[in-house]
Formats: structure tokens, C-alpha cells, sequence
């Protein structure tokens, strides 16, 4: 397997990547996440969907070529009433 973040146990996807299908993440030394892809567009960007007790977090991520590079642009919101935590 390639490593392409040292701060991630793992990430698995158990469907296609397409809206709606649901993934595992797990940070190091954390608990594993269950999140849900809620938007997709093709090879420009895509957001996902984790529910926590009393908070929710939405992980959005756009795909920008630079330089015959790829750039990740990563925006979390927290939102409810634990989101602070």
C-alpha cells in the first residue's frame, strides 16, 4: 500500500465513489469515523458527511490542477450543538 499521509491509520471505501456511498477513516490513535460522500462532481470535487453525537462535521474537497500537479483544497464545517468539541 502507497502512504500518502502519515496521520491516517486508513480510509476504505465500500461502494463505487459515487453520492452516497459510505466510508471508514481512521486517524492514528483515534476511533474510526463513518462518513457518507453527499457530492461528487467528476474529477473537480467532492464532499463527505460524518454524524457525531449532537454535531455533525461536512469534510469538502476540491481537485485543482497546478503545474501539471494536483492540488487538494480541504474545508471542514462543524456544525451543532458539540461542534466546538
Amino acid at each position: 500500500m502507497d502512504e500518502w499521509q502519515d496521520d491516517i491509520e486508513f480510509a476504505t471505501l465500500g461502494a463505487p465513489f459515487q453520492a452516497w456511498s459510505t466510508c471508514n477513516f481512521r486517524p492514528n490513535c483515534g476511533a474510526t469515523i463513518d462518513m457518507e460522500l453527499t457530492h461528487l462532481q467528476h474529477n473537480a470535487a467532492f464532499s463527505d458527511l460524518s454524524r457525531f453525537p449532537l454535531a455533525r462535521m461536512i469534510d469538502s474537497h476540491e481537485l485543482l490542477e497546478r503545474d501539471a500537479a494536483l492540488e487538494v483544497r480541504t474545508t471542514i464545517t462543524h456544525s451543532g450543538p458539540l461542534a466546538f468539541l
